[in-house]
This record gives C-alpha cells, structure tokens and sequence, in this order.
C-alpha cells in the first residue's frame, strides 16, 4: 500500500496512471504476484548514455536519485537525513565530502574498504541506564505540568552537557508509564579515549 503522498515522490520515477495518481486514499501498489506500475519507464528519465545499470551500490543508487536536485534541495535533504544519523557517521561523511572536493580522493569507493573495516571494529562499549525519581504525569492543571515539563527540560539538559564533557552519546530518553528512563554509551566509534 502507498500513502497518496508516496504515489506523488512514485510518480517521478516511474509510470503511474493519472487516476492512481489523483486518489486521495491510500492504494495498493503491489502485490505478492502483481505490481501496478512500470518501473521500466525510469529510463525515460535519462538518457542513453546514463541507462540506470540494474545492480548498483547504495551509494551509487543514491547520486543518481539526487543528480536532478539542485544544490538548495541537496542541503535541505542533507539536513532532513542528518536528523536519522549517528553523529560519528555525520563527520566521517563530511569528512569524505570535503576530501572529494580537495581533489583528494576521486572516488569514493577508494576508501570503501578502509571504512568497512573501521565499521567492523570491535571494542569495549560502556552503557548507563539512568532512572530519574519523578512522577511524569500531566494532571491537566497549568502550574503543575509546566513544572514538570521544566524538570524534564532540565534532566535533558544537565545530561546532554556531561554526556558531552566525557564524549559519550545519548541513545534514549523515554518518558512513559514506567517513568523516565535515559540510555547513554561511551566507546562508540569516535568517542573513545584512553581510561575511560
């Protein structure tokens, strides 16, 4: 099933008729012995010379979905993706991006397997699970929960700067029926030091 907002980003890449295309509801797109739509008419989109090859790399896959963006729309989707990385993963990338563009690496694939191997590593990951004593319920009344969001505020804050301070990661912070709970690592790829 495909969300009619799904249909529309579809509709790029590929021959969708124009009464799917206009449904507001949600539509069945594929099934375990049909699919709806003509996957083929992708290589309307680029030339000859530019024929989409039938298995590419993720990274590859990737330069060729995003070749018709314009630099605006790059960065708007570098920021949106950035939300769902890791930090660690963020600056090794960055780092590549501006190896590339100082002519000093030409490809990326000249470092593929040096990053396979540093993704690879073992090492000792530290975990500290942090129960905080407080009562997390909304009682409706405006004094109250503003103190209570203020208290969270502040477990978030006073967290996040010691995490900081020794280069460890926040992994969850959860406030539900069980209370609020915060999950934090040392040792991650990027963060590790002597003596931890």
């Amino acid at each position: 099933m495909a969300s009619p907002e799904a249909i529309l980003a579809l509709a790029f890449i590929c021959d969708i008729p124009e009464a799917v295309r206009e449904s507001t509801q949600p539509i069945c797109i594929a099934s375990r012995d049909n699919d709806f739509f003509n996957l083929e008419s992708m290589k309307q989109h680029t030339s000859d010379d530019e024929a989409m090859p039938a298995a590419l790399q993720p990274y590859q896959s990737l330069r060729m979905h995003c070749k018709a963006l314009n630099h605006t729309a790059l960065a708007r989707l570098h920021t949106q993706m950035a939300l769902y990385v890791h930090p660690v993963i963020r600056g090794d990338e960055l780092a590549l991006s501006v190896a590339i563009q100082a002519g000093k690496i030409s490809q990326p694939t000249e470092t593929l397997e040096s990053r396979h191997r540093a993704e690879a590593e073992l090492r000792s990951v530290y975990t500290i699970f942090i129960k905080a004593v407080l009562s997390p319920r909304i009682t409706g009344m405006r004094d109250i929960d503003q103190d209570l969001y203020k208290n969270l505020a502040d477990i978030m804050h006073v967290t996040s700067r010691e995490l900081d301070r020794y280069s460890g990661h926040l992994r969850q912070f959860i406030v539900d029926d069980k209370g609020v709970v915060l999950i934090a690592t040392f040792g991650l790829r990027g963060s590790t030091f002597p003596n931890m």
